[in-house]
């Protein structure tokens, strides 16, 4: 099986040259470039059950959009649910804390704008040129895993378009992006980047630029159609639907 390891920029400059292909890698963010095979980025797998969550603004705004979100995430994703062993960790009124900026625990910290949604993969680290992690006191330094999600969808009209092509509402259409991106925050990959994946599936998305993170991994599965992390299938459904795999990687996942 295929894997990506961080290189030295000798090994870097050697690959390129061999094999034709620029890897855009910056140490703040999840390195963006095409490859042929993901589903789990073993580098970004959470070790620990508990999660720390946040909302970047302040939370006098949106409260029942981001009621929404919680309850999906802990219903689906969530130890609530029974289908993984992780605890989005709340404040005792039972909410999402506002982010604390002078204080950079690892955790998700989610903003919320009008525009495409999006998350990076699974937890984060500084890292350096080259994509190694940078340590301090002999432990990697860890950074917030950032997401992007969106309570409007005014200005992108397409992600609403195919929520409202397959029937849902506004409120459904939240959770399933939500439910989408909290699964990428927990380093799963999209699924139609796999080598495995349908001939026809590879060939629309081949050529879209995506994150395959640090270390993809197929995590001992085949290809699934179904998952809710393959933009070939239908993702927008209502109740949200995790297949099979989804639900068995959401267990296995903390073993990587």
């Amino acid at each position: 099986m295929l894997k990506y390891k961080p290189a030295t920029n000798f090994q870097l400059v050697f690959f390129v040259f061999l094999t034709g292909v620029f890897f855009l890698i910056n140490p703040r963010v999840q390195a963006q470039f095409m490859g042929p095979e993901a589903y789990i980025d073993r580098e970004g797998v959470w070790k620990s059950k508990f999660i720390a969550v946040c909302w970047e603004q302040k939370p006098d705004k949106y409260i029942d959009q981001r009621r929404f979100v919680r309850e999906a995430v802990a219903t689906y994703i969530g130890s609530e649910g029974g289908n993984s062993k992780y605890i989005f960790l709340e404040t005792e009124e039972g909410v999402w804390p506002e982010c604390n900026k002078d204080n950079h625990v690892p955790g998700i910290w989610i903003k919320i704008r009008d525009i495409t949604p999006r998350s990076q993969v699974g937890r984060q680290y500084v890292r350096d040129a080259a994509g190694n992690k940078l340590k301090l006191k002999g432990e990697p330094q860890s950074l917030p895993t950032r997401m992007i999600l969106n309570f409007e969808f005014e200005q992108t009209v397409s992600v609403k378009n195919l929520c409202f092509r397959s029937g849902l509402n506004l409120k459904e259409c939240i959770e399933v992006v939500a439910v989408h991106e909290f699964l990428h925050a927990l380093s799963f990959l999209h699924e139609q980047l796999r080598s495995d994946a349908d001939p026809e599936c590879k060939e629309l998305w081949e050529r879209k630029r995506d994150v395959i993170g640090y270390d993809p991994d197929f995590a001992e599965t085949d290809y699934d159609p179904d998952s809710i992390m393959n933009y070939c299938g239908d993702i927008y459904k209502s109740p949200i639907q995790l297949s099979n795999t989804d639900k068995h990687m959401l267990i296995k996942i903390m073993e990587f």
